[in-house]
């Protein structure tokens, strides 16, 4: 059964428009994920289905009687509100019976009059003629889930974590058959994230989402809807289905381009000859060829391949002596020590509230510790990316904001690409240079804010929760340029891909104060047991090894990403240097040639042996890696 229907849909923003002729449907029990570079419009697709916004044309239609869920981004509260009456808002039977239920269990913990006793006996009686005690122990889960046990609290004496948690809750809880996700899992710690992959896959309800989370869209999603170049492309799997079919398509996209391009050549020759555009036949060809000329071309929405040179680091880089810092009498990092060492990739991991942005700027210098020592190397050079993107000027221009912060860089040292180029490569097209930053979608003022952190040519970066509302592809690139970084990085993030990409060792904070090392990944330490989930005085961290101390590997090591890519590049290279070769020899052995031919034909010869003779020992040593 389709529960809704979008039929030929247009949204524009401003006078951008984000997506044409969009038709998309949602049936029974789906999971559908929608993808996309920041700023293509998938939160505002999500708004339009919800009936939050409108289109400029089309129909979104929706099954007789259907109750939908909606997160949003950012949710909206008061501040005076308990959790109780924001997460149960719905006004559904069901829900109202619930909210009764759980108000009077909160009231029975703190009175046993008989008023309230026989209040609870009728309640009780009334969900089991309503048939709903399956649905409480569906709400329970949830609640329990996500760690929500305060349902009295206030709103506003919330986390932003917790208010998150909340809001994902009520989405959960309603009486509906369709969620409308965007982005579930941005602000939860790993513990929740995980939990939420278990009630979403367990679930029977229908759900459209916006994530980034690779894991997570792996694990949960059997549909794939992909925004790009105003239209949109499905994919009936998960992310590891899609990525090899979206492979395939740009590869197709790639030959009719060629083809296209080909004839384009043969029109632009016919249009250089000065043809009279009289005629209605001529005057159609020439706005065919004006069309094919400004045609998207495959790639142009692409990333290009980040180049930034980092600075010198010293001898010393970073060390600290005994560090502490509490908050209100709660001691959140204690007694910690440790040397940085060159090119090191540490992962901070740990519950929300357990200290890692706090321990993240006291290593920059942005927080002071309460105690210890903190010595940074003369030549260490931080660069801080932080939750908020605060360091953008709202009012300023994308371009503005870049050349500000290019100009602070070392450019004969440092970075290696203009401003302009620099924006292409972000994924900011030459008519958005001009456009006011706080014009931008939240993912695009995250990657301009990413842009400006790189654009200053650090030597040690500190990234805290890169990943959220980054989109896929801006993900992919960044884990490839933190791949050749020639720093120190130090990741916050509960993004087990990213962090698996990012990190190499991992700092584990308790929530207690305590900060010990793993050596091993995100996902390792999850399946050996998360240590914050372990009482006082247990073990805590699960392979009792710190970071430092970690044994050095035996036997065969694994491939980089880019190892395995050069891997599978080198094999068609040295093939094209063999044909290379073989033309040169024929070209030598023809008799045909000037003195100067034969010169430049045997000064090539011996520059392609010496090539293929690289490449192919280059080849034997990859082959012997994992």
């Amino acid at each position: 059964m389709t529960l809704l229907s979008a039929d030929r849909i247009t949204r524009a923003h401003g006078d951008r428009v984000l997506f044409r002729d969009v038709t998309l449907g949602v049936q029974e029990g789906e999971k559908i994920a929608l993808v996309g570079v920041n700023g293509c419009g998938k939160s505002t697709l999500l708004k339009t289905l919800a009936g939050i916004e409108s289109p400029e044309s089309g129909i979104v239609s929706r099954a007789k009687g259907l109750r939908t869920g909606y997160l949003e981004q950012i949710p909206e509260f008061r501040s005076d509100e308990t959790v109780l009456d924001y997460v149960f808002r719905d006004d559904s039977p069901r829900v109202a019976l619930i909210r009764r239920y759980e108000a009077l269990l909160a009231k029975l913990e703190h009175t046993q009059d008989e008023k309230t006793q026989n209040e609870f006996m009728r309640l009780t009686e009334e969900i089991e003629t309503e048939k709903a005690w399956d649905y409480e122990h569906e709400v329970k889960a949830a609640l329990d889930a996500l760690g929500i046990t305060e349902l009295s609290r206030k709103m506003g004496e919330l986390s932003g974590g917790m208010v998150r948690k909340c809001a994902m809750a009520r989405a959960l809880v309603g009486d509906t058959q369709l969620l409308l996700l965007d982005e579930p899992t941005n602000h939860l710690d790993v513990d929740a994230i995980l939990s939420l992959e278990e009630l979403l896959r367990r679930t029977t309800k229908a759900v459209l989402m916006v994530t980034h989370d690779r894991f997570f869209l792996d694990r949960v999603c059997t549909a794939i809807v992909e925004i790009e170049n105003q239209t949109i492309y499905r994919y009936e799997g998960n992310y590891g289905y899609y990525v090899g079919k979206r492979a395939e398509r740009e590869e197709l996209a790639k030959r009719t381009d060629a083809r296209t391009e080909s004839i384009l050549k043969k029109e632009m020759e016919w249009l250089r000859r000065g043809p009279k555009a009289r005629a209605t036949k001529q005057k159609a060809r020439i706005q065919r060829i004006e069309e094919m000329s400004e045609r998207d071309r495959p790639g142009e929405n692409g990333f290009v391949e980040l180049s930034v040179k980092g600075r010198r680091l010293g001898n010393k880089i970073l060390e600290c002596e005994h560090l502490t810092k509490s908050y209100d009498g709660r001691v959140v990092i204690s007694d910690f020590s440790y040397a940085f060492s060159a090119h090191e990739r540490i992962g901070l991991v740990g519950p929300n509230g357990s200290g890692k942005t706090t321990l993240m700027h006291m290593l920059c210098g942005r927080v002071s510790p309460d105690g210890g020592i903190l010595d940074p190397g003369i030549h260490t050079h931080f660069g801080l990316f932080d939750q908020h993107s605060s360091v953008l000027d709202l009012e300023e221009s994308v371009i503005g904001t870049v050349e500000h912060y290019f100009g602070a860089a070392d450019v004969g040292s440092g970075v290696l690409l203009s401003p302009l180029q620099l924006l292409e490569r972000f994924l900011f097209p030459s008519k958005m240079h001009r456009t006011k930053v706080g014009l931008l979608s939240g993912g695009e003022k995250r990657r301009l804010a990413l842009l400006t952190v790189l654009a200053k040519n650090p030597n040690f970066l500190l990234l805290d929760e890169p990943t959220n509302d980054l989109d896929i592809r801006t993900l992919s690139v960044l884990e490839d340029f933190l791949d050749d970084f020639p720093g120190c990085v130090i990741t916050v993030s509960h993004d087990r891909f990213f962090l698996d990409r990012a990190a190499d060792k991992l700092f584990v904070l308790d929530g207690r104060g305590s900060v010990e090392g793993y050596a091993g990944t995100s996902s390792e330490l999850l399946a050996d047991g998360a240590p914050w989930r372990k009482e006082p005085g247990e073990k805590s961290v699960p392979k009792p090894k710190k970071a430092e101390e970690a044994p050095k590997p035996s036997g065969k090591r694994k491939m980089t990403f880019k190892e395995k890519r050069e891997f599978e590049a080198i094999e068609g290279e040295i093939a094209a240097l063999e044909a290379e070769k073989a033309g040169l020899e024929s070209k030598m052995s023809s008799g045909s040639g000037s003195r100067e031919d034969y010169a430049a034909w045997g000064e090539r010869f011996e520059t392609v042996k010496r090539e293929i003779d690289a490449k192919t020992e280059r080849w034997m040593e990859l082959s012997g890696i994992e």
